[in-house]
């Protein structure tokens, strides 16, 4: 691809792309319509009509959602995605009697100076953080980091872009590259033997921008040594995500693959560990949830009745996160925990935490992506799903976090509860399109009591954080935060920066 065509497209990455419907619902009485364009308004066209069209298919935004400006757009896209849908039991009112809904509706700007927001209620951090960069050598472009997952005593670094999973040794300023894969987006630990080494799964998304084909893949390795991988599934939806773990009790280690996909094509499969004689790799999908848009699992027994679920995250229309728990055979069934109260807050990563230490598990759900349109969006943020005593959970917001795609919890200043170190990405032209607004890049939450979070923002409007983890990068004890880059454009050799901890006071070094 030419590098200005490269350039120009890459504001529509796709990794965490969200093609919600975002039409419009219930609000205060709107001000008189105005006159409607090449189309005619029935007496009929009644705003329950645009209520009823536009929720059929998902959960009802709020008007609220965008700036007057943004929503013609919106309604237009909302109107194409019904037309590719193919449904035909639907009676869409006049498009613009819809847009005049939601313009009447609508603020005319979207304000990010609420008091919830992290650049607001921002502290200064009580430890001190030095942060220093480690770099790799670069043949074409700059590295685009998805995911950092750290596997024995290294780390390894999925390059999206550049088709690479790199290997990072915690203490050096330097990684190296370790396998090539067209478009890798995670790293899993599995043993596919019990007698056998434990090896590494490389999801691979099959292409960097967003498409409807199956050119998503599973690769392995299992010796350290090893340069290339081995294919083990092709033809699938855009792989974001693997899990693993016994899922039937047979001693065989399953697969749970994340097919995010796009908008025809996507869904939740699981891997059934079932030799087969001649085969190299055991595993044979079968389809969990036919839904697009899954970005990730998580194995775990979040009800503690002693059986393992499977905790998902559903991302594009659906926003939602949804338990499946073991009902027979091999069989599942779903419940909705959660879902956001409007499609366009963008769900871009989640984690199983018990986060208050209250014996119930959690989760920390992050709703941070803009790629479906690119408008900052002040509702955006870090909440926290708290489980209650009857297995239903309530939300709570924990800080206002535009752009925020990864959360992960880890006691960093060494009291014994847990905080959260966070990272946030935001296409360019969302952040110019708001200059002067002041966003947290990288921050940390610190639990000061039970429940009760303060962020300390380490590094501002530099918005190109995908994710990160934590780890003691120095092993003087205490943990560090690792931040990956993804760079837009250029030639930046920035692959990592990690925000070391000293252990010190900030305010008495």
């Amino acid at each position: 691809m030419p590098r200005a065509q490269r350039d120009a497209s890459t504001s529509t990455w796709i990794l965490f792309l969200f093609a919600s419907m975002l039409l419009g619902c219930q609000s205060s009485v709107p001000a008189p319509l105005p006159s409607p364009r090449q189309e005619t308004v029935s007496l009929h066209d009644t705003d329950e009509d645009v209520i009823a069209f536009c929720g059929a298919c998902h959960k009802l935004p709020e008007p609220q959602s965008f700036a007057v400006a943004d929503w013609r757009e919106k309604v237009v896209f909302g109107f194409r995605l019904h037309q590719e849908s193919g449904r035909t039991d639907l009676h869409p009112p006049p498009r613009e009697y819809v847009v005049a809904y939601y313009q009447n509706r609508a603020p005319r700007e979207l304000v990010f100076d609420g008091p919830e927001q992290a650049a607001m209620a921002d502290r200064p951090s009580p430890i001190r953080f030095e942060s220093q960069d480690v770099q790799v050598e670069i043949a074409e472009q700059a590295p685009a980091v998805a995911r950092l997952d750290a596997i024995g005593d290294a780390v390894l670094i999925c390059d999206m872009r550049g088709g690479k999973v790199w290997q990072w040794q915690p203490g050096t300023d330097r990684a190296e590259p370790h396998w090539n894969a067209p478009h890798p987006a995670s790293c899993t630990s599995v043993m596919m033997k019990a007698d056998a080494p434990a090896g590494v799964i490389v999801g691979d998304l099959g292409t960097f921008f967003p498409e409807d084909r199956h050119r998503g893949a599973l690769w392995w390795e299992d010796s350290p040594e090893a340069t290339d991988l081995r294919p083990v599934m092709s033809k699938l939806g855009r792989v974001s995500h693997v899990a693993a773990g016994d899922l039937d009790g047979d001693g065989r280690t399953d697969l749970v693959i994340s097919e995010f996909g796009w908008r025809r094509t996507g869904q939740l499969s699981i891997g059934w560990n079932d030799p087969t004689p001649g085969e190299e790799f055991p595993w044979n999908r079968r389809v969990l949830d036919p839904r697009h848009g899954c970005l990730k699992t998580v194995l775990c027994d979040f009800d503690g009745d002693g059986t393992q679920e499977i905790v998902a995250a559903f991302s594009q229309e659906h926003e939602s996160i949804d338990v499946f728990r073991p009902v027979g055979k091999r069989q599942f069934e779903r419940t909705t925990l959660y879902r956001a109260p409007d499609p366009a807050w963008g769900t871009s990563d989640f984690e199983v935490v018990d986060l208050d230490h209250d014996g119930r598990l959690d989760i920390v759900v992050c709703h941070g992506d803009t790629f479906d349109g690119g408008q900052l969006r002040p509702y955006q943020g870090i909440r926290w799903l708290r489980q209650l005593a009857d297995g239903t959970v309530e939300m709570r917001l924990l800080t206002g976090m535009p752009g925020v795609h990864r959360a992960v919890p880890a006691d960093l200043d060494g009291d014994g509860d847990l905080d959260l170190a966070a990272v946030a990405l935001v296409p360019p032209s969302s952040a110019a399109a708001a200059s002067g607004v002041r966003l947290a890049s990288v921050l940390w939450l610190e639990q000061i009591a039970t429940g009760e979070f303060v962020p300390h923002v380490l590094e501002w409007n530099q918005l190109q954080h995908a994710t990160c983890t934590v780890l003691d990068e120095d092993a003087d004890g205490d943990l560090d935060i690792i931040v990956g880059h993804f760079h837009w454009e250029g030639e930046d050799t920035r692959l990592l920066t990690v925000f070391r901890n000293d252990g010190k006071s900030a305010q008495n070094p």
